[in-house]
């Protein structure tokens, strides 16, 4: 009798370890498929609203002036006393420009061959002198000349993270004259100069393409709004530019960049009046632009020596070239 229950407890114990290992099988095969199913399924859109660095770096233009790209420039403005006339440029020992500039991609599509774009761009821009010695301003050693601000919708299409073709239906730009240059009778006059403003909006047409060590790009812009009411505008420009990146060690490369142009604008003249402003006076001119760096880059750090020379995109200095010399720091993110 005894034996007989010794028998019949072994035997169940058996078809329930059994019965345990079936189960435990069929869970463990089940989440294998659950697995494979969620990765398959992800894998046809990935989102991810910020850039990717190892990959989108290489497909914008480090030395283009209008990226969207966080700088901090350090260092000498050659022609100062034409940009800042009556602001005792003589005394000024250093000139610096902070950027601060990102993408934000609203809409993000990511499959293995293409990725899409929807997003919006942000770059603001601070021109600064340093005063050196005893001779400086009432305002203080540090003096700030103008801002320089854009914002821009985007739509990007990058294929086998090679090529990039980018569509701008609209970028703002404008810039604007420090309180001290406008409110003191001495740097600015009001009956003279009543009128300073510039602001109007621009399309353009880019494509990159990376190949290996070098990334090229291209593109066209236009400028199509408040075209008569801003003191510059660009009405048409055509730019090109590529970078070279030689590796180093481990995440850091040698770069160099090179960024030219034709710009085609147009130069008013403005007065306000009692009905509102008065276009008094206009011109179309042809103006270059050449921008080239070298620096060390390590993973989304950049730090450069460069030299851009351009007409001025700063409101007290549209009607001269403007050309600048010295390192820069770059982040991009």
């Amino acid at each position: 009798m005894i034996n007989g229950v010794l028998l019949l407890i072994i035997l169940l114990g058996g078809v329930s370890n059994l019965s345990y290992a079936q189960t435990a099988s069929e869970i463990e095969t089940t989440k294998e498929k659950m697995d494979t199913y969620a990765e398959k399924t992800k894998a046809k859109w990935k989102y991810n609203p910020f850039r990717r660095t190892d990959i989108e770096k290489r497909l914008i233009g480090w030395q283009d002036p209008y990226a969207n790209i966080t700088r901090f420039w350090i260092g000498s403005q050659l022609n100062a006393h034409q940009m800042y006339p009556n602001l005792h440029t003589e005394n000024i020992t250093l000139y610096f420009s902070p950027i601060i500039a990102t993408e934000f991609s609203v809409v993000a599509f990511d499959t293995e061959k293409l990725k899409f774009r929807l997003g919006v761009g942000v770059l603001v821009e601070l021109n600064l002198g340093l005063y050196g010695g005893k001779k400086f301003p009432i305002y203080g050693k540090t003096f700030l000349f103008t801002d320089y601000v854009q914002v821009e919708v985007y739509l990007d299409f990058i294929i086998d993270d090679s090529w990039k073709f980018r569509w701008i239906p609209i970028r703002h730009k404008c810039s604007h004259a420090s309180g001290d240059i406008l409110g003191d009778p001495t740097l600015h006059d009001p009956i003279k100069n009543a009128f300073v403003d510039l602001g109007y909006e621009e399309m353009t047409f880019s494509l990159y393409y990376n190949w290996s060590w070098f990334t090229f790009y291209g593109g066209l812009g236009f400028g199509y709004s408040n075209l008569k009411t801003t003191n510059y505008a660009s009405i048409f420009s055509a730019f090109w530019g590529t970078d070279m990146r030689v590796p180093i060690w481990g995440d850091m490369n040698f770069i160099a960049g090179l960024y030219v142009s034709a710009d085609y604008d147009k130069i008013n003249t403005i007065t306000r009046t009692d009905s509102g402003y008065q276009l008094d006076h206009s011109f179309t001119k042809w103006y270059p632009t050449i921008s080239i760096g070298v620096g060390l880059e390590i993973d989304r750090y950049i730090l450069g020596f460069k030299y851009i020379r351009m007409r001025s995109r700063q409101v007290t200095s549209y009607r001269v070239i403007e050309e600048r010399i010295g390192f820069e720091a770059s982040i991009f993110y």
